[in-house]
């Protein structure tokens, strides 16, 4: 069941948990032309994940298909807590997208889910940096043995728009403009309905604010991102751990 536990540990455990999971996160940016200059914008979220063998990035259809006429598309790399410019770029002429998309006739149905099949050498680069969560080896727990749905935290880890900011150029030209992202996992996320259809499971969720909510007012950029749910117990001390993340 969820543990009960006061703010000031929650919000420890929660920049602990950020950290912990900003491995297996990063950010999508796409150039946009403003008036003579080219400016990077955040482009959603997504997780990298391993199924099968293959590497790749876990995200939703909507927002691999606006980098289709893109040649190349930046990627954030950055650990929590640190601000992060995008910090290299992959070509998508060479990457392999396998979506479940929603029909168009029903957009907000769902399901919206795309894996990005990245280039072998992007994938050197981000192992050098990040982690890769397999799915396929816990495929068959999730599966047949979730879970409770209402034991531990439910979360979201994603880069937020509005967090973005203008950051120093690395020269003095009038034509480079060099933007800032950042990301954190937010928490509390209240589970209040669950269903089931054609093969995927669909879950609402109520977010709470308040004064020590830390999360931005609007939720994009964080399109793609990540839901977690941590488990937790007691570390023997007095204190609460997360003893599985899903």
């Amino acid at each position: 069941m969820e543990s009960e536990i006061d703010d000031a540990t929650f919000l420890s455990l929660l920049e602990s948990e950020s950290e912990a999971l900003s491995v297996y996160n990063i950010g999508f940016v796409r150039p946009e032309k403003v008036g003579d200059n080219t400016e990077g914008r955040l482009g959603g979220s997504g997780t990298l994940v391993t199924i099968d063998s293959v590497d790749g990035v876990l995200t939703a259809a909507h927002v691999v298909r606006e980098f289709r006429h893109l040649k190349r598309v930046g990627l954030i790399l950055s650990r929590y807590p640190r601000t992060a410019s995008n910090e290299f770029t992959y070509d998508t002429r060479l990457s392999r997208v396998v979506e479940c998309h929603a029909k168009p006739d029903r957009p907000n149905e769902g399901p919206d889910l795309a894996f990005l099949a990245l280039p072998p050498d992007t994938i050197s680069t981000l192992k050098a940096k990040k982690s890769f969560y397999n799915l396929s080896k816990r495929r068959d727990a999730t599966l047949d043995r979730p879970p409770p749905r209402e034991h531990g935290w439910w979360a979201i880890w994603g880069i937020a728009d509005e967090w973005t900011t203008d950051v120093p150029a690395w020269d003095s030209s009038p034509n480079i403009k060099t933007k800032g992202y950042h990301g954190r996992l937010l928490a509390r996320l209240f589970p209040f309905d669950w269903r089931a259809s054609e093969s995927f499971d669909y879950f609402k969720f109520d977010v709470t604010y308040g004064d020590d909510y830390g999360g931005p007012q609007s939720f994009g950029g964080y399109s793609g991102g990540s839901v977690w749910q941590l488990l937790v117990a007691p570390d023997g001390s007095g204190g609460i751990k997360v003893i599985s993340r899903h």
